[in-house]
């Protein structure tokens, strides 16, 4: 599909979400002068302080840009204590929204560690796998409620769903990032579950071996979700795709921020068929709202998905080169092991992060001038 200017649209959400969306969005003008494409960008307010002061958690032109969108770049949305009638945190609610009118099924972790973060678990180059999630099931289906117990006191129940047409789908998606990716280690997918416990895990397995019959040319194994979670913080080497089901993702995604430096340089896209969004593992991070020192690591990792995807979709060279340009400008920045925020051990606020990830790109060499 060609598109010749893009719609993306930026949710600042809470937080620092702000202030990072508006350093991503100074590096995608970098990017557009650099590399000769362009995008048409919508910036909305969201989230709970915009709850707090209008009684709704976006304006409805937000709305309808994201309908339009091709791409979305997420700050995140919450702020402690500030909750909705419902008892959810105010802002949430759009992040279902979203993802139910635009179609988003699957979420990506890229885990990777890079040179020169202090305190990692194992060497740079043996850490670099894909955590797929299913995004429409599970615990997170929102059906379920308290009564009250017969016993006395309340009953509260969460209704997990699980249906073969949505592992079905989830599962060919993993299996087909495992056939893009490069090397011989990566055209293997592991299933993570829990099917010595539960009947929706069961299903799932049966699922994803039914769908694996499609790709023979690619590996598959087994994991339990318990097992898995010790084993790929021991050797992730060992781990290439991995697909699981909402709740397991949710928190295993976390998780692998370990191997990481921590949630400060960790990205995530989430997909549909046709339009996809992007948002930080860190969320809105409020207690660093105006002190300038939040890592704009991820927030440009999520950038670097967000180009890719566009530049994929649209059969556009110059995103997929400058999707490349700034993660090798990315890691050039970590690798001096001086420009560090506060997260990493470091001194350097965000915006002399961003400052240096820019002037990197400058540098770079580009076929497109």
């Amino acid at each position: 599909m060609e598109l010749s200017h893009p719609r993306v649209v930026v949710l600042r959400g809470d937080g620092m979400g702000p202030e990072l969306c508006d350093q991503a969005l100074e590096t995608l003008e970098t990017l557009c002068a650099l590399y000769g494409f362009s995008c048409q960008v919508a910036v909305h307010p969201c989230g709970a302080q915009y709850w707090q002061e209008h009684g709704e958690e976006y304006p409805p032109e937000a709305w309808d840009d994201c309908q339009a969108a091709d791409a979305i770049l997420f700050g995140g949305v919450g702020l402690p204590g500030v909750l909705s009638p419902s008892g959810d945190l105010a802002g949430v609610k759009l992040v279902f929204q979203l993802r139910r009118a635009l179609g988003l099924y699957a979420n990506v972790r890229p885990v990777e560690a890079w040179e020169r973060v202090p305190g990692l678990p194992h060497p740079p180059g043996r850490v670099k796998l894909h955590l797929v999630r299913e995004m429409t099931e599970g615990l997170y289906s929102r059906i379920g409620g308290r009564l009250a117990h017969p016993g006395g006191g309340e009953l509260a129940m969460d209704l997990r769903v699980v249906s073969s047409a949505a592992v079905e789908r989830i599962a060919r998606f993993a299996f087909r990032l495992a056939a893009a990716l490069e090397g011989e280690h990566a055209r293997e997918v592991t299933c993570v579950d829990k099917s010595n416990v539960l009947e929706g895990c069961r299903l799932f397995r049966a699922t994803v071996r039914r769908v694996a019959e499609e790709f023979p040319h690619l590996g598959l194994k087994f994991a339990y979700v318990d097992n898995f979670a010790l084993d790929v913080l021991r050797q992730p080497w060992a781990y290439s795709v991995c697909v699981t089901s909402n709740a397991f993702g949710d928190i295993l995604a976390d998780m692998l921020a370990f191997l990481e430096g921590g949630a400060g340089v960790a990205c995530s896209g989430t997909f549909g068929d046709e339009r996809a969004l992007f948002e930080p593992l860190h969320g809105p991070l409020p207690a660093q709202k105006g002190k300038g020192t939040a890592n704009p690591v991820a927030i440009h990792r999520c950038l670097a998905m967000l180009l890719e995807w566009l530049g994929r979709r649209c059969g556009e060279e110059t995103m997929l080169e400058a999707s490349r340009a700034l993660l090798t400008a990315l890691r050039e920045v970590m690798r001096t092991g001086t420009l560090l925020t506060t997260d990493l051990g470091g001194r350097s606020t965000t915006a002399v992060v961003c400052g240096a990830i820019r002037r990197a790109l400058w540098g770079a060499p580009r076929s497109n001038p």
